[in-house]
């Protein structure tokens, strides 16, 4: 009985309803998003709000604010748009105390809140925060200092993550539930309390900018439909009219509850949906073992193949599994880090293993993967056995300690070292004779168009994978490719010195792109490699077309130096969704920093872009100099929103779009066509 279900809430009451004070202020925080200016304007033309307080933490200064402010302004309304961090509890009871008395508060609506994608091993107490702060902390805030005001209402926006559960988004979900829990105790103090736990809007606000779509087909598979922005408002005024009764939480969504079929429904949802008989999962798991044990070896792979062929193809939404190849990389064809993860659960379902959360992105293609699953079964089935074993790696769990007491510097120290011990290349030749020849992967197929490649960064969670998100915003403009640093695959040489890593990575483009227009492309320290290399390919005549940089730092600048700890911690943070911290990428990692150490960028000619952070990683210390990227070359410079890591990550749109808008005052048109 005390298990939550979903419930159709009734209709309002008929009288008693809550209404807004058109003498009042209304607070809406977040003034500068979409939902907040799409319940703006609501309020203005269906409530005949007349006195707006619009709160952000760049309000004042938005353009997308002024201009929303002066609409409002001519549909009748006195709009005041202010810059406030409402997390800041000393910021906001200035405001407050600003308010006009003769239009005294009389409604919150707090819009504000934050992402950050990630599976719940990968959280650390600076990720939390950086959600729960602007969304809980505020609420909070606003919460306390308007207990004696004389509210009518109080709206918080929350989220169907915190009610439903949403994979990836662990402190998302969170700070939503705790949204939820707050106006359930102001419910109970007898105050003004309505928690909107909204589903999916088909209006892309600053939180599902960046869904793609692969991301979109997640959402539908769970029953998830996009609310149009009359169906949302129109759900916002039945929610307040109800808000006098005892409903303090309620889900304003969109669902298709067909999505809910099979023997097994989520708990949360057993009151709208009857279970449906099925085969049962356990049941399917014993029938492919049972199969696999009495077939050959070849057999084997050609049932695990197509059952990972078939897996993958209903997570990406296809009608058959024809449609995907065997030899397919899966970052290609539209997987990320979440639908990797959905994957892998599928295949652990059906096959009873116990396969790791990198599973599908570690193998790379659904051939290399069902050869993963062949190997699997000596280990036996997830329920027969206890957690599995975790293989020695004296130096990754060294470098964990270093960086856990606070000693990152002696912990990479130490990687350098030990990378002494690895077998080198010192040659391009030594490495293809070794059998070890990263792939150039071919993220988006267009060969009729410049090709984009980008170079995955030399440290332990670097590679394709990087530019997932990145290379979607090229398709059907350029060819994109992605090339991994050698040396962070086991049993695979590290480079010798820099001469013989831009030999064969030069070597490689040319053998797989001939000569097409190519703009050579690295993040972060991915950046030195593209210069690196576009340095080889002028001296051989066959020089890129343009080099972009991003957020690139010479290994010596003391400005981002200043910020080692952060970034190992932010590595350590994404592993789940990129590659293992193991002791093999870490020494490949550690030998890249010790040649970067001693190595001056060539001059190149080609026109270089650098694309900076616009946020620092944590307060710099001006002593340490400018913590803003440099680079020698550079002869365009462009600052974009978000940090080191985000502007490849919430803010890859802008940065993608900051990219393009530069390539198309390079390159020309006889550039873009092929020889």
């Amino acid at each position: 009985m005390h298990v939550p279900r979903l419930v159709r809430a009734g209709p309002p009451p008929a009288s008693g309803a809550a209404s807004f004070d058109p003498d009042g202020t209304v607070l809406l925080t977040g003034g500068g998003g979409v939902l907040a200016a799409v319940l703006a304007r609501h309020l203005v033309a269906r409530h005949d709000v007349r006195h707006l307080l619009l709160l952000g933490r760049r309000a004042a200064d938005s353009p997308r604010v002024a201009e929303l402010s002066e609409e409002l302004r001519e549909a009748g309304a006195q709009v005041t748009a202010v810059s406030c961090d409402v997390a800041d509890r000393a910021a906001l009871a200035d405001v407050l105390a600003a308010t006009a008395p003769e239009h005294p508060l009389r409604a919150v609506v707090h819009t504000a809140g934050v992402l950050d994608d990630g599976l719940l091993e990968a959280q650390t107490s600076e990720r939390l925060s950086e959600v729960l702060r602007p969304k809980v902390d505020a609420a909070h805030h606003l919460h306390d200092l308007t207990r004696d005001a004389e509210l009518t209402a109080f709206v918080v926006y929350s989220s169907a993550a915190g009610v439903l559960g949403s994979p990836g988004q662990s402190t998302y979900a969170a700070a939503n539930a705790a949204l939820d829990a707050l106006m359930t105790r102001r419910h109970r103090l007898g105050l003004p309390a309505t928690s909107l736990a909204w589903g999916l809007w088909e209006q892309r606000s600053g939180l599902t900018a960046d869904l793609s779509d692969t991301d979109l087909r997640r959402l539908h598979r769970s029953g998830a439909r996009g609310l149009t922005a009359a169906e949302g408002t129109a759900l916002f005024d039945r929610a307040f009219a109800a808000s006098g009764a005892d409903t303090p939480v309620l889900v304003p969504v969109h669902l298709d509850l067909s999505a809910y079929r099979g023997p097994t429904v989520p708990p949360i949802m057993r009151s709208l949906v009857k279970t449906q008989p099925g085969p049962r999962t356990g049941s399917d798991s014993a029938r492919l073992r049972q199969r696999l044990a009495t077939a050959d070896s070849d057999e084997q792979g050609r049932i695990l193949l197509d059952l990972v062929l078939e897996q993958a193809a209903e997570v990406l939404g296809h009608a058959t599994a024809e449609a995907l190849r065997p030899d397919d990389a899966f970052l290609a064809v539209g997987f990320d880090s979440l639908t990797a993860v959905e994957l892998r659960n599928r295949l652990a379902a059906r096959t009873g293993l116990r396969l790791r959360p990198t599973a599908v992105l570690d193998s790379g293609s659904p051939d290399r993967l069902a050869e993963l699953l062949r190997a699997e079964p000596a280990t036996g089935p997830a329920h027969d056995h206890g957690p599995a074993t975790v293989p020695t790696d004296p130096v990754g769990t060294l470098f964990r300690q270093a960086c856990e007491l606070g000693r990152v510097d002696d912990g990479i120290a130490l990687l350098k070292h030990a990378a002494a011990l690895r077998p080198d290349f010192r040659t391009a030749d030594e490495l293809q004779a070794a059998a070890a020849r990263p792939e150039l992967l071919r993220l988006c197929r267009d060969d009729d168009a410049p090709q984009l490649v980008c170079f995955g960064s030399v440290v332990a969670l670097g590679g394709a994978h990087q530019y997932a998100r990145f290379a979607a915003r090229f398709r059907d403009r350029y060819g994109v490719s992605a090339l991994a640093a050698p040396g962070f695959l086991p049993g695979e040489p590290v480079p010798a010195g820099m001469s013989a890593l831009l030999d064969f990575q030069a070597r490689t483009l040319r053998a797989e792109l001939g000569d097409r227009p190519l703009v050579l492309v690295g993040s972060s320290s991915g950046g030195t490699l593209a210069h690196g290399v576009a340095a080889r390919l002028e001296e051989l005549g066959a020089g890129p077309a343009a080099v972009v940089l991003l957020d690139t730092y010479l290994s010596d600048n003391e400005g981002m130096t200043q910020f080692n700890d952060v970034l190992i911690g932010g590595m350590f943070a994404r592993e789940e969704r990129a590659a293992p911290m193991d002791g093999t990428r870490l020494t490949a990692m550690g030998r890249y920093f010790r040649l970067l150490d001693s190595w001056t960028p060539p001059p190149v000619t080609a026109p270089t872009l650098l694309v900076r952070a616009g946020e620092p990683l944590g307060a710099p210390d001006p002593a340490a100099g400018d913590w803003r990227a440099t680079w020698p070359t550079a002869q365009s410079v462009v600052d974009v929103p978000g940090d080191h890591f985000s502007l490849m990550e919430e803010h890859v749109g802008t940065t993608a779009g900051a990219v393009t808008d530069w390539l198309d005052t390079v390159l020309t048109p006889s550039t873009a066509t092929t020889p």
